[in-house]
Protein backbone atom coordinates (compact mmCIF):
# COMPACT_ATOMS: atom_id res chain seq x y z
CA UNK A 1 0.00 0.00 0.00
CA UNK A 2 1.31 3.69 -1.25
CA UNK A 3 2.66 5.28 2.15
CA UNK A 4 0.24 8.58 1.33
CA UNK A 5 -2.65 6.21 1.14
CA UNK A 6 -1.81 4.53 4.27
CA UNK A 7 -1.71 7.84 6.03
CA UNK A 8 -4.78 9.21 4.79
CA UNK A 9 -7.01 5.93 6.36
CA UNK A 10 -4.65 5.83 9.32
CA UNK A 11 -5.85 9.75 9.98
CA UNK A 12 -9.27 9.26 8.84
CA UNK A 13 -9.61 6.02 10.66
CA UNK A 14 -8.07 7.69 14.01
CA UNK A 15 -10.08 10.84 13.89
CA UNK A 16 -13.13 8.82 13.53
CA UNK A 17 -12.51 6.15 16.43
CA UNK A 18 -10.74 8.71 18.68
CA UNK A 19 -13.33 11.20 18.81
CA UNK A 20 -16.27 9.00 19.10
CA UNK A 21 -14.61 7.40 22.14
CA UNK A 22 -13.94 11.10 23.29
CA UNK A 23 -17.53 12.06 23.38
CA UNK A 24 -18.66 8.82 24.27
CA UNK A 25 -16.12 8.47 27.86
CA UNK A 26 -16.47 11.74 29.03
CA UNK A 27 -18.83 13.07 31.71
CA UNK A 28 -19.46 16.25 30.12
CA UNK A 29 -19.89 16.02 25.75
CA UNK A 30 -19.97 20.17 25.70
CA UNK A 31 -17.08 20.76 27.37
CA UNK A 32 -13.88 20.55 26.26
CA UNK A 33 -12.57 17.37 28.14
CA UNK A 34 -14.26 15.49 24.60
CA UNK A 35 -12.07 16.96 22.53
CA UNK A 36 -9.01 16.63 24.38
CA UNK A 37 -9.43 12.96 24.60
CA UNK A 38 -10.84 12.81 21.61
CA UNK A 39 -7.14 14.51 20.33
CA UNK A 40 -5.30 12.15 22.26
CA UNK A 41 -6.87 9.10 21.03
CA UNK A 42 -7.18 9.82 17.43
CA UNK A 43 -3.23 10.01 17.52
CA UNK A 44 -3.01 7.28 19.13
CA UNK A 45 -5.33 5.33 17.14
CA UNK A 46 -3.73 6.54 14.04
CA UNK A 47 -0.31 5.70 14.48
CA UNK A 48 -1.26 2.11 14.98
CA UNK A 49 -3.39 2.09 12.26
CA UNK A 50 -0.63 3.23 10.30
CA UNK A 51 1.75 0.46 11.93
CA UNK A 52 -0.52 -2.18 11.78
CA UNK A 53 -1.30 -1.20 7.55
CA UNK A 54 1.94 -1.05 7.20
CA UNK A 55 2.53 -4.73 8.58
CA UNK A 56 -0.09 -5.93 6.59
CA UNK A 57 1.09 -4.35 3.50
CA UNK A 58 4.58 -6.02 3.91
CA UNK A 59 3.07 -9.75 3.80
Amino acid sequence: MHPAFRAVVSVLGGLFGGFTLGFLLSPDPTGVTPVLVGTALAVGFAVALYVKLGEEAAV
